[in-house]
């Protein structure tokens, strides 16, 4: 009992003073014990920047797959034969011995840099009954206006974005005739 005594004397020494050798418990006292105030907390601004309504990649971010065909046509300008690979193969001859597999196919944007190169093929659906010699090639565009295409070096062409698209990103050139 002198235990709970002493809490009692305690809490009522704090509010008005008591003595331990008390033997009779002063009036109890209700005491308010509260947590020290707290600092307003500091205001957090957040900025959102909302997406576009309608999002549209930049223009360098957009590729197209683009193929073509290079044909060197009539059968006095072009050979035949067979490769290291015993593959069928046909090459230019004469004044257009420079047309052959591998030929370097060079894509300009309209300020006449340089955005794709790739080499040319035998097509793979030529045969020998198709009168010609046709090469393909394939490479991957960026986003442009214009588009000047040179296969080997006998001159570009140049085609507009909405023309390749509306051809499907294919192209076929014909040399000869």
């Amino acid at each position: 009992m002198k235990r709970g005594l002493a809490l009692v004397c305690l809490v009522a020494a704090v509010v008005a003073g008591c003595s331990t050798t008390a033997a009779v418990a002063p009036t109890p006292q209700i005491v308010y014990v509260t947590a020290p105030p707290q600092p307003a907390p500091t205001p957090m601004i957040v900025y959102v920047t909302p997406e576009p309504a309608t999002h549209r990649p930049s223009p360098s971010a957009i590729s197209h797959p683009f193929t073509g065909t290079f044909s060197l046509a009539g059968s006095t300008v072009w050979s035949f034969g067979r490769n290291a690979a015993d593959q069928l193969e046909c090459w230019g001859s004469g004044g257009y011995s420079d047309i052959r597999v591998g030929m370097k196919v060079v894509v300009k944007d309209q300020a006449g840099a340089i955005i794709a190169t790739a080499p040319t093929e035998i097509d793979p659906t030529w045969k020998l009954a198709d009168h010609d010699c046709r090469y393909a090639f394939a490479l991957t565009l960026p986003e442009t206006s214009f588009y000047s295409v040179e296969v080997g070096h006998r001159g570009a062409q140049t085609y507009s974005n909405a023309d390749l698209s509306s051809a499907g990103w294919h192209v076929d050139l014909t040399l000869g005739g």
